[in-house]
């Protein structure tokens, strides 16, 4: 964690690198492949190995979550409004919903995996069977547009990087965590990919301790990221 797919070129930097069962790597190789695919969305394509890259993860979406793209479709006219009302007016960039269902149950999957492995590298401990993991991520629009929660930034400090030798994951792939300011018994992690998408994760030891309601914040016990998929969300 991260994939190497979500990288450009493969180009990971070591590091940030945790155990796993197979069955947990087997179950959770689709929400990588999600992940990698909006990992293109922002700033997209700028040559023609990007383009390959694209194509190639296209493919992978196709064949794991064959009806994400067609939620995401909007239709042209709706999507220059939408893209108008942020300030874009570049006709090489495009928009899409990232709102639905599906796409909501594939992130909230992929932020608490995240959730999960920034709390092993931080304590070396796995989240418990009664632990949970509350998560919670950010589109492009969040990111682009500085509307990440200043709460967020702050309860984290400075973002940290990946680094082997020369090659880095400054711009591709930031990270930290500390704890929240709210709750000061609650850690907090964070990841940013590019800038096309952040995600926050709570862990706390038992349900009891959760920082928000179920239902407001998608909610994960360990196990449930190789279950089937949903939108854990359903309070807002």
């Amino acid at each position: 964690m991260p994939p190497r797919m979500m990288f450009r070129l493969s180009q990971r930097p070591k590091g940030l690198e945790f155990p796993s069962c197979a069955l947990c790597n087997q179950g959770t190789s689709r929400l990588d492949v999600v992940a990698a695919f909006m990992a293109r969305t922002f700033p997209g394509i700028a040559n023609s190995a990007d383009s390959a890259e694209w194509d190639k993860v296209m493919r992978e979406v196709h064949r794991v979550a064959p009806d994400l793209l067609r939620e995401m479709w909007i239709p042209p006219r709706e999507m220059r409004q939408a893209m108008w009302s942020e300030g874009i007016f570049d006709r090489n960039l495009a928009a899409f919903r990232a709102d639905g269902p599906i796409m909501g149950a594939y992130m909230q999957a992929f932020a608490a995996k995240i959730g999960f492995a920034l709390h092993y590298e931080a304590t070396g401990d796995f989240v418990l069977p009664e632990g949970r993991v509350q998560v919670r991520w950010f589109t492009s629009s969040d990111v682009y547009g500085g509307r990440l929660p200043p709460s967020l930034l702050a309860s984290i400090g400075a973002p940290r990087i990946m680094q082997q030798g020369k090659i880095t994951s400054q711009d591709s792939f930031e990270y930290g965590w500390g704890t929240y300011l709210e709750r000061p018994d609650v850690p907090l992690y964070y990841a940013r990919v590019r800038e096309a998408f952040a995600v926050a994760a709570f862990v706390v030891p038992d349900e009891g301790s959760l920082p928000f309601p179920k239902g407001e914040l998608a909610t994960f016990a360990p196990g449930d990221l190789v279950m089937p998929l949903s939108d854990r969300i359903t309070v807002g």
